[in-house]
C-alpha cells in the first residue's frame, strides 16, 4: 500500500534529520509537522554548519532567544517550571 503525502513527507523529513543529525554530530534530531530539526552542543556549532554547509548551501536565518525564568507580561510560573537558558537556532 502507498504511504500518503503526509506520511511519506514526515518519512522524508525523518530520514533527513537522522543523516544530518549523524553528520553534524548531533546529541538529538526530530522531524516533527514535516520539519527535521538537529540539536548540536554549544562546542560543536561551528563544526556542524561547516559540515552541513556542503549538503545545505543556502542560509537562511539565525536567531536567538533568552528564555529568562523572570516574567514580563502575565502570570508567573512556578519556581520548577522555567529554568533560564540561551537558545541559538539557524535555519539551513
Amino acid at each position: 500500500m502507498t504511504a500518503s503525502p503526509s506520511e511519506a513527507r514526515a518519512a522524508a523529513a525523518s530520514e533527513v534529520a537522522e543523516r544530518f543529525a549523524a553528520l553534524a554530530g548531533a546529541t538529538s534530531w526530530s522531524a516533527d509537522h514535516g520539519t527535521a530539526k538537529i540539536v548540536v552542543p554549544r562546542r560543536g556549532w561551528v563544526e556542524a554548519h561547516t559540515v552541513l554547509k556542503e549538503h545545505l548551501p543556502f542560509f537562511s536565518f539565525l536567531s536567538a532567544i533568552d528564555w529568562s525564568a523572570e516574567v514580563a507580561v502575565g502570570e508567573p510560573p512556578r519556581p520548577e517550571a522555567v529554568t533560564g537558558r540561551y537558545e541559538v537556532f539557524t535555519r539551513l
